[in-house]
């Protein structure tokens, strides 16, 4: 038997089908395994195909992203970073709400996102309710307090949208700490490679100790550098205003989350690794470019997210090809029909049909990416695939009881003296449903004299034994 168009038959051919039955659970896996495959990729597929079509119909995000060019005039990539001089902050900088007029939050701010370290103000909250601002204590107050009393506080802190300047602080922080009768080991290092440092670098390391030896939990506090960041302070104020439409460049990304003129919600994000040396002015052009540029440049990344979130399809698989075979196995055996006498042989039949019931699956999800979400279409792609599945079992298990109340009455008429008969779904019988590959998958069954068989009506000569 071919292996080949076994596997790859059993969707087109009742026959196939059958004679998968007993083959055993390594078709099955692997049919498995190419449905999540195909499914993943298509849901990747659907969205990177779809997102040009996306951001040309949200007029409101393209004007945005148009006017955020014309304003800081531009950007340019070197190093895998995006740069530009003008920062814009539509949280605390009154001038830059005029970018917001289509509703679409907007920052930009291509500074090194590790070292641009951001003004906060410290404060103590009692314990008993951290989030009561009128329980709130300064730094001051929390160090006039007595030990007993620190105890019922905890540290925390105010970001402010202006970066700190490390540079111009160098002899405040050197005067503190020429104070402290022990500076730390840090602080000895960091003076001995002082010579072998820019004053920049020498700066932000030197700050970095200092608001550590004044508030030694800062550390905490945030994920991209060694002290408070600006990063995280927009990020921070993201979640503050609960706004679902935003428009960002980072130096290390650009960032982006709009509704179509369609109602359709789409994010997205882009980063800069294949655009070294490319320089995009502040025209709509090359806005727009940037967008497709930065977009396509972020594939692996997309990827990879589609394939970590694919992984928690694994289990809705499962369950799809257990449902669907016990289902098949139940209505068979109480009808006594097809090849469903055993639960394992449903899950082989069922299992046959998942490769290119996914490949349907997946070009339906492309299709309906250009008009539904990407949260939309993960939802539905399982039961896509399930649908397409089921459709194509109950062809089967049809077809299967049309053959066996066929066989049977082929039967009863042999016993009766009315002539010879085949016995139904052997695994070896074509059906009057094998016309797509005219039965190449299951041997033509010979009869004594010369006879003809009857299967479905089709007749097969063969040589008498």
């Amino acid at each position: 038997m071919n292996r080949f168009k076994l596997f790859f038959g059993s969707f087109f051919s009742n026959g196939c089908a059958r004679a998968n039955a007993p083959r055993g659970m390594g078709g099955v896996f692997l049919g498995f395994l190419l449905a999540l495959v195909v499914i993943v990729l298509s849901l990747f597929g659907g969205y990177s195909a779809a997102f040009g079509s996306m951001y040309e119909k949200s007029e409101g995000f393209k004007q945005t992203v148009r006017e955020v060019f014309a304003g800081i005039g531009g950007v340019s990539v070197a190093s895998n970073r995006a740069r530009t001089d003008k920062i814009i902050n539509t949280f605390d900088i009154e001038d830059d709400e005029i970018y917001m007029r289509h509703g679409i939050r907007v920052i930009v701010d291509t500074r090194p996102f590790q070292t641009t370290y951001g003004k906060f103000t410290p404060y103590y909250s009692d314990k008993s309710d951290v989030n009561n601002k009128d329980k709130r204590i300064t730094a001051e107050q929390y160090a006039a307090l007595d030990d007993d009393l620190k105890s019922n506080y905890v540290f925390g802190i105010e970001r402010l949208h202006e970066a700190v300047d490390p540079e111009y602080h160098i002899d405040e922080y050197e005067a503190y700490f020429d104070g402290l009768d022990d500076k730390g080991k840090d602080y000895a290092a960091l003076q001995e490679k002082r010579k072998d440092m820019s004053d920049r670098a020498y700066a932000e390391e030197l700050y970095v100790l200092y608001v550590k030896s004044l508030y030694p939990e800062i550390g905490k506090f945030d994920e991209y550098g060694k002290a408070p960041t600006l990063r995280s302070y927009y990020l921070t104020r993201m979640q503050e205003v609960e706004n679902d439409k935003f428009f960002i460049i980072f130096d290390s990304g650009v960032f982006g989350n709009f509704v179509t003129d369609g109602g359709v919600p789409v994010g997205f994000s882009g980063v800069f690794s294949s655009l070294n040396g490319k320089i995009y002015d502040g025209s709509a052009a090359h806005a727009d470019m940037f967008i497709a540029d930065a977009f396509s440049a972020a594939w692996s990344y997309t990827l990879n997210a589609y394939i970590m979130n694919g992984l928690s399809l694994v289990l809705f698989l499962v369950v799809t090809l257990l449902a669907i075979s016990l289902i098949y196995f139940v209505i068979s055996s109480l009808l006594r029909f097809g090849c469903g006498q055993k639960f394992g042989e449903c899950i082989t039949v069922v299992g046959s049909f998942f490769f290119i019931s996914s490949v349907i699956a997946g070009a339906t999800i492309i299709g309906l990416s250009f008009a539904l979400s990407r949260e939309v279409m993960f939802n539905i792609a399982v039961p896509l695939f399930a649908a397409v599945v089921i459709v194509r079992t109950a062809v089967f298990a049809i077809c299967e009881f049309v053959d066996h109340k066929r066989t049977s009455k082929a039967n009863a008429a042999a016993q009766n003296g009315n002539g010879n008969s085949g016995d139904g779904c052997d695994n070896s019988e074509n059906s009057a449903s094998d016309d797509i590959f005219d039965g190449a998958c299951a041997p033509v069954k010979q009869v004594d004299g010369g006879g003809a068989q009857q299967d479905g009506g089709t007749e097969a000569n063969s040589e008498s034994v």
